[in-house]
């Protein structure tokens, strides 16, 4: 009889669900790695690049790290693998130093112009397929923790070429208790800019490592972090929670470790990180061809909570503002007011 009823449950999930080809299965391309050096391309800094060794046009997701961007592309290696296996280029810029640094972002604009004059070359010389070309016409913007200040703070100053954008678990300001005011987001008002926005929010992101005890704050404070980034989008945004996972999960093993044995973020070690990192980029994935195909396709996977391999909850919210609206099938664009705030 259980099986009967677990035939039944699947057969009526796929008559349910007209999706596309599963985002979590990898892609057929080969995906490589480059590190492009400050002191060898004159930018103010490193420059991680994962990109598809096969011919073709691929769209671009720029990512600002955590901590501001100090944490290097290697970090989230295993998710740019999957990721760029679909036929994506993954650029992220990171820097040893002060995160707080980074929040003037006009050195974003320093490497967007940079990689448009210089990259695929760089790329077709170190090896990779003369094929492969780059669409600069299509940009997506992603940022993890405090990277995603770093990216919100850019967008707001800048966004007239960024198709969408992707939050994941976003942190807002410089220290975890808010002592330092410097922040991108007033809670009550809608940033300046209206852009497709998928939030990916993990479940035990405002639980606490215990680094210190009692004292130590959750690297999502609650007031800080992914609710307060939700309220401040004007235009349409989706907003999937991994409710069993931790704010680090989604970094690589080694990196896992660490923060593990110092207790940095609270975190679930039972889970399945590997599927997790799946999961991310599959959402991803799923996300850009939504905006840049124009896929509908693809929306039963970040809509629909049964389809996804880990335990999720998932919502959307619709635009807030008159003109700024946006449906699937649409082609995107950056609506911008020069006011820095919209009330």
């Amino acid at each position: 009889m259980n099986t009967r009823i677990i035939f039944l449950s699947i057969s009526l999930a796929i008559l349910k669900c007209r999706c596309a080809e599963d985002p979590w299965t990898d892609g057929p391309h080969e995906a490589v790695r480059r590190l492009y050096l400050m002191s060898l391309t004159g930018l103010n800094h490193e420059l991680d690049v994962w990109a598809p060794d096969s011919p073709g046009k691929v769209p671009i997701l720029y990512m600002m790290g955590g901590m501001g961007t100090l944490f290097p592309g290697d970090l989230y290696g295993d998710v740019w693998q999957h990721l760029v296996s679909h036929g994506v280029v993954v650029i992220q810029p990171w820097v040893i130093g002060n995160p707080a640094d980074n929040y003037e972002t006009d050195w974003v604009m320093e490497i967007l112009q940079w990689s448009r004059e210089h990259l695929e070359d760089k790329l077709h010389g170190s090896g990779l397929d003369r094929g492969l070309e780059l669409d600069f016409d299509n940009i997506i913007i992603a940022g993890h923790s405090s990277g995603a200040h770093v990216e919100v703070e850019f967008l707001k100053h800048y966004c007239d070429t960024v198709k969408a954008q992707i939050l994941f678990s976003p942190v807002d300001g410089v220290d975890p208790f808010g002592l330092i005011h410097d922040f991108t987001i007033t809670p009550g008002q809608f940033v300046n800019y209206g852009l497709p926005t998928l939030m990916l929010m993990a479940g035990l992101d405002s639980v606490p490592g215990g680094l210190a005890g009692d004292l130590t704050p959750p690297c999502v404070p609650e007031d800080l972090g992914n609710i307060r980034f939700y309220d401040a989008m004007p235009a349409k945004t989706w907003l999937v929670n991994a409710t069993s996972y931790g704010h680090g999960d989604v970094i690589n093993e080694f990196y896992y470790e660490g923060l593990v044995e110092t207790q940095f973020c609270g975190t679930d070690s039972s889970q399945d990180r590997v599927v997790y990192r799946n999961f991310v980029a599959g959402e991803m994935w799923a996300f850009m061809n939504i905006i840049l195909q124009r896929d509908c396709s693809y929306l039963p996977y970040i809509e629909d909570s049964s389809l996804m391999p880990v335990n999720t909850i998932a919502t959307s919210k619709e635009a807030a503002l008159p003109g700024w609206d946006w449906e699937c099938g649409m082609e995107s664009e950056c609506l911008w007011s020069a006011a820095h705030l919209i009330e």
